[in-house]
């Protein structure tokens, strides 16, 4: 948001690979994202024989919008814990191969109600559902093909850096409900007498 809106200028390879996880200053176990590679999509040669079809692989010359989008193949990514790469799938119904990617499954989540099990799984039921059924709706709405007949556009990094926070605080507060009472209960029995 701050290189869309203050600096003017676009990242060009936002991936996976250009997110670090570095210690959080402020001390304790918390981590936080750092993205990398700044402006390095500049210098980097366009690659010809790059399949034209990936998911997050769009060209630094697209700018903000691609970033937009490859932002929100990255927040699916990390939501689903499946790659950002478009892959095969048996498709029971034709009884053929069909590529899929996270926007697809995404979609279908949202689409079907079942963003609850589309969850990355090793978070087991360990996430408020709400927010994620509503990041997963942020993910896909950058992640959407701009259509300027219906006039749908991608959002601008702002509204959804402003979105995300949110969604951060209220999943912060949905962890605090689980923490046990703070308050030296060791003198009060709690079993029945």
């Amino acid at each position: 948001e701050y290189a869309h809106a203050h600096a003017d200028a676009a990242h060009g390879r936002v991936s996976p690979s250009a997110v670090l996880l570095v210690p959080d200053a402020h001390g304790g176990q918390s981590v936080r994202a750092v993205l990398t590679h700044f402006g390095a999509g500049h210098f980097a040669a366009p690659d010809d024989d790059a399949d034209a079809e990936a998911d997050n692989q769009e060209q630094p010359s697209k700018g903000k919008a691609a970033d937009v989008r490859a932002f929100g193949v990255l927040l699916l990514g990390l939501l689903s814990g499946e790659a950002a790469e478009s892959r095969y799938r048996f498709d029971r119904a034709t009884k053929e191969l069909a590529r899929v990617s996270v926007v697809d499954t995404a979609a279908e989540a949202v689409r079907s109600g079942r963003v609850r099990s589309w969850v990355d799984r090793q978070l087991s039921d360990s996430f408020p559902v709400a927010a994620a059924e509503r990041l997963a709706e942020v993910g896909l709405r950058c992640a959407a093909d701009a259509d300027a007949e219906e006039g749908k556009e991608r959002p601008e990094m702002a509204w959804v850096a402003g979105k995300v926070s949110r969604l951060y605080v209220e999943s912060r507060a949905w962890e605090r409900t689980l923490q046990p009472p703070s308050d030296d209960l060791s003198s009060v029995a709690l079993a029945p007498r």
